[in-house]
């Protein structure tokens, strides 16, 4: 009995391109996972810091009110917390905010980044297909090519645009951050 071994990959211009594909994609989603535990991680820490200063917080307050001698004091004891409160709420919704802008300045990098390896897995592509495409279709091989270079430079320039404005974001929220501990309080 004669048996016919056939490769598992057979040598073909797609194969490799395939092959190249599922790498860079599972690459990806390595990275995107990773970085959503990392900004879980870091949000669930906010979270975990504002719930304990919340807890400490509220002993203290019932504390005073209880031991208050008058109403006087009951509504001065109830209005001394309310400002603090104010600034704390303010601040854990800049840091929440900071932590999802922050991560998905990263995601947009990551994307960015499988823009362009996409880019040039199509490149690759449309320049092994025309080695084997039938004569006097050169001309299509160009103008696909000249496609893909016009896709890729206006989603770069979206990826840039945005990154850039996330950048931005996250410089306003550490100024304003900034400016408002350096504000006395009242």
């Amino acid at each position: 009995v004669q048996t016919c071994a056939l490769p598992i990959f057979p040598s073909n211009p797609l194969s490799t391109v395939s092959r190249e594909q599922v790498q860079s994609s599972a690459h990806t989603l390595n990275h995107v996972v990773s970085q959503s535990i990392d900004s879980i991680h870091e949000i669930t820490s906010i979270n975990l810091e504002a719930s304990k200063a919340v807890i400490d917080e509220s002993i203290s307050f019932f504390d005073k009110a209880i031991n208050a001698k008058d109403i006087n004091e009951f509504y001065g004891s109830v209005n001394s917390d309310l400002q603090p409160a104010t600034k704390k709420v303010a601040s854990y919704s800049r840091k929440v905010a900071k932590a999802g802008v922050s991560s998905q300045l990263q995601m947009s990098e990551v994307v960015h980044h499988r823009i362009s390896d996409v880019t040039n897995q199509l490149s690759l592509l449309v320049t092994d297909l025309s080695k084997i495409a039938p004569p006097g279709t050169e001309h299509f091989a160009v103008a696909t090519s000249a496609g893909i270079a016009t896709w890729y430079k206006a989603l770069e320039s979206v990826s840039e645009a945005n990154c850039l404005l996330l950048a931005r974001y996250c410089e306003y929220l550490d100024s304003f951050e900034s400016a408002s501990n350096q504000r006395p309080s009242t």
